[in-house]
């Protein structure tokens, strides 16, 4: 086995930030909430975009809009026929 199949994990604040960004926050605003942090122009320039661009994270910003809209489809009635 060489490690083909194994992804590295995505981090806390990277799971937040994908949460932020699937909610409809933007990626600057999903970064600040999701790092806790005052980062400088530069970087608020930079690094939300790379980290929405990273795999592993689009999937994660991806499944979260998946359920997020399936919990839409959710009501009462539905709910009651399972």
């Amino acid at each position: 086995m060489s490690g083909e199949g194994k992804q590295a994990k995505i981090t806390h604040k990277q799971r937040e930030f994908a949460r932020a960004v699937a909610m409809g926050q933007s990626k600057a605003q999903a970064y600040r909430v999701s790092h806790k942090a005052k980062p400088s122009k530069r970087t608020i320039n930079s690094e939300p975009y790379k980290l929405a661009s990273d795999p592993r994270i689009a999937r994660e910003i991806e499944h979260y809009r998946l359920a997020l809209e399936a919990e839409k489809h959710r009501n009462p009635v539905q709910l009651k026929a399972l």
